[in-house]
């Protein structure tokens, strides 16, 4: 019994004297393994010319070392370049991974590949590569990366001969330039709008020539009138259609309640017109699958009369592959959106769900099935312009222009540094505005109509007609609506913010109006 008693013992010390040594064993390793890491980040800290001092991302604060050794980790394994007087350099100042500069590749690949007829620009990331970074002709900044940084994140110093390029495909409603640093920084600017040096679209309008024509800020089109008549067969064609309007959407969240717009639509033609709204994706029931797109785009053109070309955002000239869907398969767009879509679209040829009320554009959409002469009418413009899709020749393709058959080709040393003045406002980005010169409108509207539920609803969509010529019979900027609205409002849950405050949550029918007139007009409530 001693023995056992002894070997139990022995081996319970054992245990304890291996446990502790494999603790100090780790800890030694973590210690050592962090001192080499922290060694190995001043080595490189001080050999590099041009660091990141700081870094500010969405989520929080990364320390400086670490976003500098993740910058290192991330640079091209090139070597330093003797620069070519004929070749024009251009540095990707922020990662190379985000979009649009992924699609660019390194050195000269992406232009040789798409077969572009000027190859003579060198994409790097690398910002040793010739030595000193005032010798790139040209440095990139993403822009959905480039708001959070701080002065000393940017290049230290600048050449006069350098232009400094803003890129992004993102909106200014998600990405807002906040900070006056970037005024008067950048010399052209890659983006959505269509007073871009260089635009970043999802589309071109070519006329019956095959001229590209569009989009432009200021489009001449054909009045529907002047327009040539749809022939019999394609009359035929639509007429073999049988359900109303699709969607298909995978972001179910955004900033503009499309997805309560198009709830409601769907309920109100339900409810009156024995139609319906087929959402397709992530936010129903119904799935159109990646693999099976072209199935479902086929699906599109032969059975629904419309497609909601919802955009998840209100910014000038942001319109996507949504409206692209909907011309390019025979469906009658119904936009919605902060683009004035007459830069997109010929009259005569879309429904605007933001210049309607929801039942107003029900109505619509069963006065147009009932009569298919006059929605064939929708389709006149088919005879005298085409849409395509960026990608389809290099002379339109977004992800190249910028670099390649124009900059590469008309590069100009002499376009001020000053080009791109007042940053903010050309982003679009939502603030306050200069507290000079302010105009208010107040429109004051009290109990009366509202206090007494029995009022019909023509009444009350008389009310806010009034008020919307009121906002537009004067140049403001801001209008506030005061009034006692008689409406069922609850405070916001959670991350359902919507109108401000208030406005998420069940609301009762004169609710669901005045919500709607707030979006439409972009107002908070």
């Amino acid at each position: 019994m001693m023995v056992i008693k002894k070997l139990i013992h022995f081996v319970e010390e054992s245990i304890k004297m291996r446990t502790l040594f494999t603790a100090k064993l780790f800890f030694y390793i973590l210690f050592f393994g962090v001192v080499f890491l922290v060694y190995m980040i001043v080595i490189d800290y001080k050999s590099s010319s041009q660091n990141l001092p700081g870094h500010k991302i969405v989520h929080g604060i990364a320390t400086k070392w670490f976003i500098n050794k993740v910058h290192n980790w991330s640079k091209e394994s090139e070597k330093k370049l003797n620069k070519k007087p004929e070749m024009k350099y251009i540095l990707q100042w922020t990662s190379a991974s985000n979009v649009p500069f992924v699609y660019m590749n390194k050195g000269q690949k992406g232009f040789i590949d798409r077969k572009c007829p000027h190859t003579n620009c060198f994409v790097t990331s690398n910002r040793s590569l010739l030595g000193d970074i005032k010798k790139f002709d040209a440095i990139a900044f993403c822009g959905t990366e480039v708001k959070y940084y701080e002065k000393e994140m940017l290049p230290l110093t600048r050449s006069p001969h350098q232009k400094y390029i803003f890129a992004t495909i993102e909106s200014s409603h998600y990405y807002p330039i906040c900070s006056n640093l970037f005024d008067n920084y950048f010399n052209w600017t890659w983006t959505f709008r269509l007073d871009s040096d260089v635009r970043w679209g999802y589309m071109s309008i070519r006329d019956k020539n095959n001229n590209i024509i569009g989009p432009n800020k200021i489009m001449t089109w054909l009045k529907p009138n002047k327009m040539d008549p749809v022939s019999e067969e394609f009359k035929n064609k639509l007429k073999s259609k049988k359900k109303a309007v699709a969607w298909f959407v995978s972001n179910c969240y955004d900033k503009v309640g499309r997805r309560i717009i198009a709830t409601y639509l769907k309920q109100e033609l339900e409810k009156k017109y024995n139609l319906t709204v087929d959402i397709y994706g992530a936010c129903d029931s119904l799935k159109c699958p990646s693999p099976q797109i072209m199935d479902c785009l086929k699906m599109l053109q032969d059975d629904y009369y419309f497609y909601l070309s919802f955009e998840n955002s209100f910014s000038e000239d942001y319109v996507t592959e949504k409206l692209l869907k909907a011309v390019t398969n025979n469906v009658v767009p119904i936009v919605y959106g902060g683009a004035n879509y007459t830069r997109f679209l010929p009259d005569g040829s879309y429904l605007n769900a933001r210049l309607m009320t929801v039942k107003q554009l029900a109505a619509k959409i069963d006065e147009l099935i009932r009569n298919p002469d006059q929605y064939a009418n929708y389709f006149r413009w088919k005879n005298h312009y085409s849409y395509h899709s960026l990608d389809e020749d290099p002379d339109t393709d977004e992800y190249w222009r910028p670099t390649v058959s124009r900059r590469c080709r008309v590069y100009h040393p002499q376009i001020p540094c000053s080009q791109c003045g007042h940053h903010r406002k050309y982003v679009d980005q939502e603030s306050i505005p200069d507290t000079q010169n302010i105009k208010t409108l107040f429109v004051e509207y009290h109990a009366g109509l509202w206090s007494d539920p029995t009022h019909p609803d023509d009444e009350v969509e008389a009310m806010y007609k009034e008020i919307t010529k009121a906002m537009h019979s004067y140049k403001t900027h801001y209008t506030v609506v005061m009034g006692d609205f008689n409406v069922r409002l609850k405070k916001r849950c959670g991350d359902e913010l919507r109108e401000g405050q208030f406005g998420a949550g069940q609301r009762n029918a004169r609710g669901q109006i005045l919500v709607h007139f707030l979006r439409r007009s972009t107002f908070t409530l």
